[in-house]
């Protein structure tokens, strides 16, 4: 583990400092595995909400598609 970009090897600390330069990198972290000291594991990310059943819009397009269906009917049969 290196505390500091002085004790890095030569050779990574080149290949670091040529990756910094690349017009490609925003942001270049070096970390290890651990966690540090004082900071909580990682949580599983929350679930989103589930979704109701039946949506307000999918009945109203229910609704008006068997309005329709009634009306084209009734203007059919009528004589």
């Amino acid at each position: 583990m290196y505390r500091s970009l002085d004790e890095v090897p030569a050779e990574v600390r080149r290949r670091i400092a040529a990756a910094m330069e690349d017009g490609n990198s925003g942001t270049v972290l070096i970390a290890d595995r651990r966690i540090p000291h004082g900071m909580a594991p990682p949580q599983e990310p929350p679930r989103p909400a589930p979704k109701p059943r039946w949506d307000r819009r999918l009945v109203l397009e229910l609704a008006l598609a068997g309005a329709l269906t009634l009306g084209v009917w009734m203007l059919a049969t009528l004589r």
